[in-house]
């Protein structure tokens, strides 16, 4: 396990296919909604914890899953506890792509607007606002967003589909 400690609230972790196969889950499976995939990341979080990284799980965590060469990469970043319209833990799994969610076109416009060094393209489908954020983004451009966006549940959208079916939209 390779740890990466960016700051006090993100953390990533790489995990090889053999610490895959230990915690009982491949890339495929991970969603919060199965158990293993529960298990498997308090099995990290208390190995970080074991190796003195700490990140305060007490309010909202992002959970973001990528594909690596030969191994799964693991963020947590731990978002603000005031207003923030979302669950309390998420997985999001969308290769490079970071997924936001806004109810209202303002939301999105000023979510859109915090992802100045990335490539950000906005989508509609009915009311909603999904936000394909690719490239870069710090932690607190990710928590600012969050005041307007949710995390878009991996089964419910990913990149490819909102690429493909949904209305291309210009802020």
């Amino acid at each position: 396990m390779k740890v990466n400690v960016i700051n006090e609230y993100r953390v990533e972790v790489e995990l090889a296919p053999a610490e895959m196969e230990r915690l009982g889950v491949s890339f495929e499976s991970l969603d919060w909604g199965n158990i293993d995939t529960r298990r498997a990341v308090w099995s990290v979080l208390d190995a970080l914890r074991e190796d003195g990284v700490s990140l305060d799980l007490s309010g909202k965590v992002l959970i973001e899953a990528d594909r690596g060469p030969g191994s799964v990469r693991l963020r947590f970043s731990v978002l603000p506890q005031r207003g923030s319209p979302y669950s309390a833990k998420s997985l999001v799994k969308s290769g490079n792509a970071l997924l936001l969610r806004g109810e209202t076109e303002p939301d999105a416009l000023k979510a859109s607007r915090l992802f100045k060094d990335a490539d950000v393209r906005v989508y509609r489908s009915g009311g909603a606002y999904f936000l394909l954020v690719r490239g870069s983004y710090t932690p607190v451009q990710l928590r600012a967003a969050a005041e307007f966006c949710e995390p878009a549940r991996p089964s419910a959208v990913t990149a490819a589909y909102i690429e493909e079916h949904l209305e291309a939209v210009r802020l």
